[in-house]
């Protein structure tokens, strides 16, 4: 019995996977001749040139078949197959190449991942990171941009809404420093302008305009200035409105004469020469002023009243002031009722107590209290001397003016207030104190009142009272002998003790920054 196989059928396959892609035979591509000359070692190198040149005089007819067989080391076939491909080489290198070079077969299949592509990409990135890093220093640098919104100014994203061009003005600065970033970078592309111009919310006109305005020599802004002669025109004119008006002519009055004037240089002009008066002014009083300086402790003592305000009453209340010259110390002050001879001898002798002694000169005004029997008794009895001012001249007893004034503002009392007596003296204890012990002297060396009469010498350690009272009395008898007047004798008996004083080397006194002769006399003017 025969028996037969059966072949089992076979189930068809069942693709899992994509299809197999069938690639085709890739042809070997051509090498460029400077490839092939950049590979080639030395040696390379030098054959071929070698073999080149054998060839050529074998073209020429310099040498023949045998010799360059020989010259080589190859036989016949190899020389003529050398000079055949040295021949095609020729005959090739002498085409004329294709315009443009078609699609080959290795073309990528993604033209996004294009090398080429991606290169000049990345030069454009980069050109344009360093244009942004340039704009976001330039507006760092700027004062008025420092804040969040001109941070905002460097967004690349969107441009600002609204016409192409338009929105906010952009300060001059950033303009400027705009245009000269663009005029560094000649080569910059059309791209890159535009994207700035997005950037700043300007155009690419924009951008060129500001360019040609930094070319352009720079205006000044406003307008035009006036020229000089119409100045100095001006300036006569408001320096005869002042010279016929007086020195309290307003620019308004001055333009109301001559309206045909500039407001602007009717102002500058009045402004001009009212300035050039104060410092001739100021010039001349500096020329005048008199100036002592004592040069010893309690020398010299300055007393003065002043008017502190009233009381519930409507009375008076009334300070009375000694200063030590030399040291701008307040070292004696009284508050109540307006002072009688009695009172002014009691604080000069309890300021005495405090001080150790007498002064040598007390300096006051005319005041009735300084004026009475009392206080001339006193003073005769002890030795001191009474410098008083000449009639209604507060310039000769500056010191004590000076204190009031002073005590007066940083107290706060003045003579329209009303105050009881214990507010005043206290505002008048504090305000004391932080003048001598706290405000700093530049005409003492930038000491306090209080440390320069520390370091001061006392009187006596110079002179004796005896001897200083004696001829100071016989220097002003002598000085009033032959005058007549109470005015002209009250000049000359100051001018009697303050010679001595300076004789004495006590003082020195100066007129506008010269020492005073002692021969010369005193001007009030």
């Amino acid at each position: 019995m025969q028996t037969t196989a059966t072949i089992p059928e076979r189930k068809p396959r069942v693709r899992r996977m994509r299809k197999r892609a069938n690639f085709k035979n890739v042809p070997r591509p051509v090498y460029p001749i400077r490839a092939l000359w950049q590979a080639a070692s030395p040696e390379e190198k030098s054959r071929a040139h070698r073999t080149c040149v054998v060839i050529l005089e074998y073209w020429l007819g310099r040498k023949a078949k045998g010799e360059a067989m020989a010259e080589l080391g190859v036989p016949a076939l190899r020389l003529w197959q050398i000079s055949q491909r040295a021949l095609s080489g020729m005959v090739v290198g002498l085409l004329k190449p294709p315009r443009a070079r078609g699609k080959g077969p290795l073309e990528m299949a993604d033209p996004e991942n294009d090398p080429r592509k991606l290169k000049r990409k990345i030069e454009t990135l980069e050109r344009r990171l360093k244009l942004a890093e340039d704009v976001i220093r330039i507006l760092r640098d700027l004062p008025a941009n420092r804040d969040e919104g001109a941070a905002k100014t460097t967004s690349t994203d969107t441009a600002p809404s609204g016409k192409k061009g338009g929105g906010r003005r952009h300060p001059v600065q950033l303009r400027r420093a705009i245009a000269a970033r663009l005029g560094e970078d000649a080569g910059a592309r059309r791209g890159d302008r535009t994207w700035l111009g997005r950037a700043l919310g300007v155009s690419v006109r924009t951008l060129a305009n500001w360019q040609e305005s930094l070319a352009a020599p720079a205006r000044p802004p406003g307008h035009p200035p006036h020229e000089r002669a119409l100045r100095y025109s001006v300036l006569r004119r408001c320096a005869r409105a002042v010279r016929t008006l007086g020195p309290r002519t307003g620019w308004r009055t001055v333009h109301e004469l001559f309206p045909e004037l500039p407001v602007r240089l009717v102002q500058e002009g009045l402004r001009q020469w009212k300035r050039r008066q104060r410092g001739i002014e100021r010039e001349r009083r500096e020329a005048l002023r008199t100036s002592t300086c004592v040069h010893y402790r309690d020398v010299l003592w300055a007393q003065d009243a002043t008017h502190l305000g009233k009381d519930a009453s409507d009375e008076r209340v009334v300070g009375e002031l000694i200063r030590e010259v030399a040291s701008t110390r307040t070292i004696g002050a009284a508050v109540g009722r307006p002072a009688t001879g009695a009172d002014v001898v009691a604080l000069l002798q309890c300021t005495a107590d405090e001080r150790g002694g007498l002064p040598l000169v007390w300096m006051t005004d005319n005041g009735p209290a300084y004026r009475s029997k009392v206080v001339a008794d006193f003073l005769a009895g002890h030795g001191v001397m009474h410098l008083r001012s000449e009639p209604r001249t507060p310039q000769h007893n500056p010191c004590a003016e000076h204190g009031m004034r002073e005590l007066k503002e940083l107290s706060g009392l003045d003579a329209s207030e009303r105050v009881t007596l214990p507010d005043a003296v206290d505002r008048l204890r504090d305000a004391r104190w932080r003048l001598d012990h706290l405000r700093p002297r530049a005409s003492r060396g930038w000491k306090t009142a209080v440390q320069y009469d520390r370091v001061l010498a006392p009187w006596y350690h110079a002179v004796s009272r005896r001897e200083l009272v004696d001829a100071a009395r016989r220097s002003v008898q002598d000085a009033v002998r032959d005058l007549e007047g109470a005015r002209a004798r009250r000049r000359a008996t100051r001018q009697a003790i303050w010679e001595t004083l300076v004789r004495f080397g006590l003082v020195t006194r100066t007129r506008g920054g010269r020492p005073i002769p002692v021969v010369e006399g005193e001007n009030h003017a």
